[in-house]
């Protein structure tokens, strides 16, 4: 597997297909909703059993707010969960199977040059089914390691210390497993969108094309996380460049921190959108070539 090549050929198509950059941008939106809403659960989900001295002093109504949080009954926090699992699982299909249309056209992209959005999105009835259905399978599971921790957590309260602090423990470790189920997922997206396998053998043909392209692959979900550190940090820059400003004038530090955060915010979305194109047009490749070199699925 010749990996200079496949990047070379990745960076000529991110530049040059403006359609995967829309897929792209698509698939951003799709994740605003439930991970809104993820986010604001698991901050409720957390904050009976959030004591900091130093949050309450600088927000008085912080025990006040946690304490009419724990007064919440049962079945309203479940029913929140439940919006908030069923929101999950349809966005998470949504992007699986938005992901699965831009490797498509990478591919495409590969072979002609350029391709279309509509190319791309013209998946077919059998595959679009396949995919429906293994992306709500694994929307399921996603949405399930999200939310029933902090579910539990909610119902729990600090009734037990001990049941708490096994929550807590159980959402830390639950992070290499969530990484490792989004590299599987990817993998089967890839192999049903890209070599139009059923779901049920797309387990045994990605786990064969894994083990060809295993280092590759690592390579690529590293520069993926490399990209989100630097977003980050592209973000974050220019705010605290500014913020130091209003030590000395508050009005021109408030100016110049907002302008920090547009500058930096749209820094930060163009260059998520090029790495998002970029890493999934490296997945589609490295999966392409490792499937060549890996003996057919029977």
């Amino acid at each position: 597997m010749n990996l200079t090549l496949i990047l070379r050929d990745s960076w000529r198509i991110t530049w040059k297909n403006w359609p995967l950059w829309a897929l792209a941008a698509f698939t951003i939106i799709t994740l605003i909703p439930a991970g809104t809403l993820s986010a604001v659960f698991s901050t409720l989900a957390n904050a009976p059993t959030f004591d900091n001295p130093y949050l309450s002093a600088y927000y008085p109504q912080w025990p006040a707010l946690t304490a009419q949080l724990q007064t919440v009954p049962p079945i309203q926090w479940v029913g929140f969960a439940a919006v908030t699992l069923a929101l999950v699982v349809i966005t998470t299909s949504a992007t699986l199977i938005l992901q699965a249309a831009s490797m498509r056209g990478v591919v495409i992209a590969a072979e002609k040059g350029t391709v279309s959005l509509g190319e791309s999105l013209r998946l077919g009835r059998a595959r679009t089914i396949n995919l429906v259905k293994l992306s709500a399978v694994f929307g399921l599971v996603t949405a399930l390691l999200g939310v029933l921790p902090s579910l539990a957590l909610l119902l729990i309260g600090d009734k037990s210390p001990v049941g708490v602090a096994l929550i807590h423990f159980a959402q830390t470790s639950l992070t290499p497993v969530t990484i490792a189920l989004n590299i599987l997922t990817l993998l089967l997206i890839m192999s049903i969108a890209l070599e139009d396998f059923s779901p049920r053998k797309a387990f045994g043909r990605a786990g064969n094309v894994f083990k060809t392209g295993w280092w590759a692959f690592l390579i690529v979900a590293g520069l993926s996380s490399l990209a989100a550190v630097i977003a980050a940090l592209i973000f974050a820059v220019p705010v605290f460049i500014t913020m130091p400003v209003a030590f000395f004038s508050p009005e021109a530090g408030i100016l110049l921190t907002g302008l920090g955060f547009v500058c930096g915010g749209l820094t930060a979305l163009f260059f998520i959108l090029f790495t998002g194109v970029f890493t999934q047009a490296l997945y589609a490749l490295v999966y392409r070539e490792a499937a060549r070199l890996t003996a057919p699925t029977q």
